[in-house]
C-alpha cells in the first residue's frame, strides 16, 4: 500500500488556520478581564519550581496592570502569526514567529504543560499546545521551492518522544493510579455540557470499576495494571515509527483515535463552554504531528541508510 504524505505547504495552512483561531478566542469577553488569569494561568502555576513559577508570576502581574490592553496585544500577535502563515509569499517568516511565539506560551501561559512538577499527563495535555505548534512549524518551514514535499524528517522523533514521554509520565507515582485517573477526568464535569459531563462522568465510573476489580484480585493495586498496560501502549505508539510500513502505519492511526479518547474525557475539547477556551488544546496538535508524518518514507530504511554511510566513514 502506498501512502500519499501531505505536503508541508498543507500542514502549514491548517498551523495558520489554528493561530487565526486562537487569536479570535481571545476575543472572548472574559479574556479582556482579569478571569483569564485566575481561570486559565494561575491554575496552571500552582506546584511549578521556581524558573517557571517566577516568570509566569512576572508575567501575571504586568498583565493585571492593563488587562484589556495587553489581551488586544495578544489578539493582534496571534492573528498577525496566523495570516502571515496563511499567506504564502510570508509564509516562512510566520512560521519563525510561531516558533519563537508557541516556545514564549508554553512557558508563561502553559507553565510547560506541568511537566517540569511531575504533574502532567497525555490525557490532560501533555507536552503542551504550545510547544507543538514552535516543532511542527519548524519540521514544515519551506527551503526554497520544496513547500510540497513532506515535512521533515526528524518530526518522526518528536512523536516518538512525545509518547514515549507521555509512557513515563503515566508510570510517575503521582500518576499510577485508577483513582487519579479518575480525578483528572471528573475535574472537568463541573460547568460542561451535559452530553460532555455524561461521557466525563461513564468514563470516571469506568476507571473506577476497572481500578476496584484490579484491587480485588492483585492486593490493592489500585488498578496499577491497567496503568501500566496503557503506558505499554503509548510506547509502542511512539517507537512505531521505526518499525515497517505497515505497522509504523498501524501505531500512528492507534496514537489518532487513543488522542482524540483523551480529547474528549480528559481535555474536554479545549473547555469551550468556559468562555477562557485559549486553544483547541494538545491532542488536535498531536494529530496534525500525525497527519504531518503519516505519508513519510520509512524511517527504518532512512536509518539503515545512515547506518552504511557511517559505516563507510568508519571504515
Amino acid at each position: 500500500m502506498k501512502l500519499v504524505f501531505i505536503s508541508r505547504r498543507k500542514i502549514q495552512i491548517v498551523i495558520g488556520a489554528f493561530w487565526f483561531l486562537d487569536g479570535c478566542l481571545q476575543l472572548q469577553p472574559k479574556m479582556f478581564t482579569s478571569k483569564f488569569i485566575t481561570q486559565v494561568v494561575q491554575p496552571a502555576q500552582v506546584g511549578q519550581p521556581f524558573y517557571i513559577y517566577d516568570p509566569i508570576h512576572f508575567g501575571i502581574k504586568l498583565f493585571l496592570t492593563h488587562p484589556a490592553v495587553f489581551n488586544s496585544l495578544i489578539v493582534l500577535v496571534q492573528m498577525t502569526i496566523g495570516l502571515l502563515i496563511l499567506y504564502k509569499p510570508s509564509a516562512k517568516v510566520g512560521l519563525w514567529l510561531s516558533v519563537a511565539y508557541g516556545l514564549f506560551v508554553w512557558v508563561m501561559g502553559e507553565a510547560a504543560a506541568g511537566m517540569f512538577s511531575g504533574h502532567s499527563s497525555l490525557i490532560v495535555g501533555l507536552p503542551g499546545a504550545a510547544l507543538l505548534y514552535s516543532l511542527i512549524s519548524l519540521g514544515v518551514l519551506s527551503k526554497g521551492q520544496d513547500d510540497q514535499k513532506p515535512a521533515d524528517s526528524w518530526l518522526a522523533f518528536i512523536w516518538a518522544l512525545v509518547w514515549s514521554v507521555g509512557a513515563m509520565f503515566e508510570l510517575l507515582p503521582a500518576q499510577n493510579s485508577m483513582s487519579m485517573l479518575k480525578s483528572m477526568i471528573t475535574a472537568n464535569v463541573s460547568g460542561a455540557p451535559r452530553w460532555l459531563a455524561y461521557v466525563d462522568k461513564h468514563a470516571a465510573s469506568l476507571l473506577n470499576h476497572f481500578g476496584a476489580s484490579t484491587s480485588m484480585n492483585m492486593g490493592g493495586s489500585s488498578g496499577y495494571l491497567y496503568i501500566l498496560v496503557l503506558a505499554l501502549v503509548m510506547l509502542a505508539i511512539g517507537l512505531g515509527v521505526f518499525l515497517g510500513k505497515n505497522l509504523r502505519l498501524a501505531t500512528i492511526l492507534l496514537g489518532i483515535i487513543l488522542s482524540l479518547i483523551f480529547w474528549v474525557v480528559g481535555q474536554s475539547l479545549g473547555d469551550y463552554y468556559t468562555g477562557v477556551m485559549t486553544d483547541l488544546q494538545t491532542a488536535p496538535l498531536i494529530i496534525l504531528l500525525a497527519v504531518a508524518i503519516i505519508g513519510q518514507p520509512d524511517l527504518k530504511l532512512k536509518l539503515n541508510k545512515v547506518y552504511l554511510k557511517l559505516e563507510k566513514i568508519v571504515t
